[in-house]
């Protein structure tokens, strides 16, 4: 094998062919850039508030619903349990507070960021008072019903 240098990077003489040491490099700058690239296929950021409707998320044996409804109004369906209650978009984040139904978060507020990318959408923790409503909600993600 011939090796000689040429301007501070070695090249190594393979094959016939002069290829530089940090041929390896190169290329791995170049993944990173396509990888970024891709960034595109992630969630859409939250800009403003999901759209209105029912999602639903859970297990076919523990079905959930969530309905955002207009006027800041939401309603849950978790087996036999009915929720009632008040959200709000607010720099990126939904909070949702229970208002009524056989729920036990009482007056807790529950406070998530979220994404939607169209059909899901995915909520994730940043502080709620009820471990009952923060297992459910995390859960995802929840899928827009027609």
């Amino acid at each position: 094998m011939h090796q000689r240098s040429r301007q501070s990077a070695a090249w190594v003489r393979t094959g016939g062919m002069a290829t530089p040491r940090l041929f390896g490099a190169f290329f791995a700058a170049i993944a990173l850039v396509i990888a970024g690239c891709g960034a595109s296929a992630a969630p859409a950021a939250s800009v403003g508030s999901p759209p209105l409707g029912t999602y639903a998320s859970g297990t076919q044996s523990r079905p959930v619903t969530l309905t955002l409804l207009d006027g800041g109004q939401y309603k849950q369906s978790v087996e036999s349990y009915h929720i009632t209650g008040t959200w709000a978009a607010r720099q990126g984040q939904l909070s949702f507070t229970e208002t009524g139904g056989s729920g036990a978060c009482g007056n807790a507020i529950g406070t998530y960021t979220w994404t939607y990318d169209g059909t899901d959408l995915r909520l994730t923790l940043v502080e709620d008072g009820c471990d009952a409503r923060s297992t459910d909600f995390a859960f995802g993600p929840w899928v827009k019903q027609p």
